[in-house]
């Protein structure tokens, strides 16, 4: 598969901005107290199960289906990319609810 300029942002860029947000919000704890807030976890719970739920439901879909999109990702080779990335995000939501 050809590497493509959005490859590289997905890559590379999309962790440095959020290792550059953690260090900010890290830094700033202070200006953003509303995540301690109850209110917030309460809402962050049900918003994380909701997440979790749907993007289960789309990676179950795209797994078990054999549409002329899927079987044309499957020959250029962005189909193992986008399961492992869905899976991925499963992951994290699957992490954020249980640690909230």
């Amino acid at each position: 598969m050809k590497k493509t300029q959005a490859y590289y942002v997905e890559k590379y860029i999309s962790p440095l901005l959020s290792l550059i947000l953690a260090i900010v919000s890290f830094l700033n704890k202070d200006t953003f107290s509303i995540i301690t807030s109850e209110d917030f976890m309460n809402q962050l719970i049900t918003i994380s199960t909701t997440l979790f739920g749907f993007l289960l439901t789309i990676l179950t879909l795209i797994i078990q289906s054999n549409s002329d999109v899927v079987l044309k990702m499957k020959k250029h080779g962005s189909y193992v990319r986008l399961i492992k990335f869905n899976r991925r995000i499963i992951s994290l939501c699957a992490l954020m609810f249980v640690l909230s």
